[in-house]
């Protein structure tokens, strides 16, 4: 008889992850959801998450600064200062195009990097 190693998936659906309260006071947030680290924020009455560490070089997310940049608020990776969206996870960067006649700086994406997490208030 042949013994099935049985793969365990991942969890869908919701984890606690703390009282609103708490989060909302904390501002900042550290959790572990099933092996992954995750920041949660709130910021201007809204709650995000993303994974705690930089896609780049693991820079912890939890010590930057919020900012805004072309209109998307992010999150600033205090180790290479990457800027990340809170919305999206989008990387973005401010450069100029050399062919443009007058070459001017503007914001480029670098497509979505960070993972980011649904928050759902409940």
């Amino acid at each position: 008889m042949e013994e099935r190693e049985e793969r365990q998936e991942p969890a869908t659906g919701s984890h606690f992850v703390g009282k609103k309260e708490d989060l909302i006071k904390a501002k900042r947030s550290f959790r572990t959801v099933e092996g992954r680290d995750i920041l949660v924020l709130y910021h201007q009455e809204i709650f995000y998450a993303l994974d705690f560490h930089s896609y780049h070089a693991g820079g912890p997310l939890q010590n930057g600064d919020i900012e805004e940049f072309d209109g998307k608020l992010c999150i600033v990776c205090p180790k290479h200062k990457f800027k990340i969206s809170l919305a999206k996870g989008e990387s973005i960067y401010r450069a100029t195009n050399p062919y443009d006649p007058v070459p001017t700086p503007r914001w480029y994406s670098k497509g979505i990097k960070q993972r980011i997490h649904t928050v759902t208030e409940i």
